[in-house]
């Protein structure tokens, strides 16, 4: 809902992405800030926005594929 569209994998894929993406947010998190959030609360944000950038990612390069 909040990346528009479906992406390649359709939405098995999305979630795969989804999971991926909450690794790839708590290492950025981690990289960048020098720590990670913890409790649910601020996992959960970590993961979402690491979810969201994957997934816009993956899609502007899949795009760029198809043209």
């Amino acid at each position: 809902m909040v990346v528009p569209g479906e992406g390649p994998g359709g939405i098995l894929g999305d979630l795969l992405v989804g999971v991926l993406g909450a690794f790839l947010g708590g290492w950025l998190f981690k990289t960048l800030l020098g720590h990670s959030y913890s409790g649910w609360g601020g996992s959960t944000a970590v993961a979402f926005v690491g979810a969201v950038v994957l997934l816009i990612i993956l899609r502007a390069v899949s795009r760029g594929r198809r043209t």
